[in-house]
């Protein structure tokens, strides 16, 4: 089922050079072993490569049997680059065809896009959506001012006229030596007559300049967000249910810490009932969770 959760995002987020999501990558690839031990392979990619570890009737060894669940399947992927790891995801599935698809989606779109003529541009992302807007404004603007330069040059003894708000460049009349200029020409099809007098003024020229940007700026953050969805728009509805980036690696290394402290409380309960302690497992645990409390307090 599809969520609002930006995954494409939630990976790139898992990408930055930090010294904590470097260690906590490093430390969860080292484990995946040791949780998903039925399967493992290699899927390649332009730039790197996943391994997808895999496990079958999988179930966590609560010591208290009735938080048990039933037994399932479920898989976790690693990108590395350069023998490093990137990025993970993981969920509860042994579907090779969803997972091979998830990751060459992931690598396609969002690990490994191509900087040009790539749908949605690279950059265009959720996080950088008003800087791309603005970057579009302001080549909008360098545009019509160049061929505003254009008609400078082209007219050399008018010039005076030129930089009176661009009487020639914005106006759609063949009133000098029959001459229209290139951006009159332009703006007499997309504007009307009525409506040219306003373009003759300082006023609007410098609105003509900061709207663009301005505009460019505003539609393009909302457009970030639209593009990210783009990049996973062909996942499958169990895809959507994954773990994605930081997401999977906290879930690795919390299921690992659970998983050696319920084997912790077994093998001391098993212990101590040897040396006759008499009580119950629930009453165990208790007992168990407030010495546990105590210490972490001291």
């Amino acid at each position: 089922m599809k969520t609002e959760k930006n995954i494409a995002k939630a990976i790139r987020d898992s990408l930055r050079l930090t010294f904590e999501n470097r260690e906590a990558k490093d430390w969860a690839e080292t484990l995946l072993p040791e949780l998903y031990t039925v399967e493992q392979y290699e899927i390649k990619s332009r730039k790197g490569s996943w391994t997808v570890y895999k496990r079958d009737n999988f179930v966590l060894p609560y010591f208290l049997e009735e938080k048990r669940e039933a037994p399932g399947n479920g898989f976790c992927a690693v990108y590395k680059r350069e023998g490093r790891p990137k990025t993970f995801f993981l969920g509860k599935t042994d579907n090779s065809t969803i997972i091979d698809k998830t990751a060459a989606i992931l690598s396609r779109k969002v690990l490994e896009q191509r900087p040009l003529f790539s749908k949605p541009p690279k950059s265009l992302t959720v996080e950088n959506g008003l800087t791309y807007g603005l970057r579009v404004g302001l080549i909008f603007v360098i545009i019509v001012g160049t061929i505003v330069a254009f008609d400078y040059i082209l007219l050399p003894k008018f010039g005076n006229e030129i930089g009176k708000g661009l009487g020639i460049s914005f106006s759609t009349e063949v009133s000098i030596e029959n001459y229209q200029s290139v951006l009159g020409a332009f703006l007499d099809k997309i504007i009307r007559p009525e409506h040219m007098k306003l373009l003759n003024s300082f006023y609007t020229l410098a609105a003509f300049i900061v709207l663009p940007i301005l505009a460019g700026g505003i539609i393009y953050e909302s457009l970030g967000k639209w593009a990210d969805k783009r990049r996973t728009k062909n996942f499958s509805k169990q895809a959507f249910s994954f773990l994605f980036g930081k997401e999977a690696t906290t879930q690795l290394l919390a299921e690992y810490k659970l998983i050696e402290e319920e084997n912790s409380k077994t093998a001391l309960y098993e212990r101590l009932t040897g040396l006759e302690m008499n009580t119950s497992k629930d009453k165990f645990e208790q007992i168990y969770n407030e010495i546990k409390g105590h210490i972490s307090e001291g």
